[in-house]
């Protein structure tokens, strides 16, 4: 088994590419707060669409900010 983001793979070959990007804070309702640089927001956001409605990703590079709401993120 492998883990990342707080979810189980099979196998280390299905695990996607997050970009480097780090969940800093999970809350009830999958509400999930992420931070990471700007060059790996298109992996991240193409690949995370398990997190709650209402959760956010911060580039801290850039201070570019997005929410997560009905299986989209939405640049703020």
């Amino acid at each position: 088994m492998y883990y990342q983001d707080g979810m189980k793979y099979e196998n280390e070959s299905d695990i996607p590419d997050i970009g480097g990007f780090e969940c800093v804070k999970v809350e009830p309702n999958n509400l999930r707060t992420y931070y990471g640089k700007s060059a790996g927001v298109e992996n991240f956001l193409a690949n995370v669409n398990y997190a709650g409605n209402g959760s956010t990703a911060l580039c801290v590079d850039t201070g570019d900010y997005y929410i997560f709401f009905d299986y989209e993120w939405y640049k703020q």
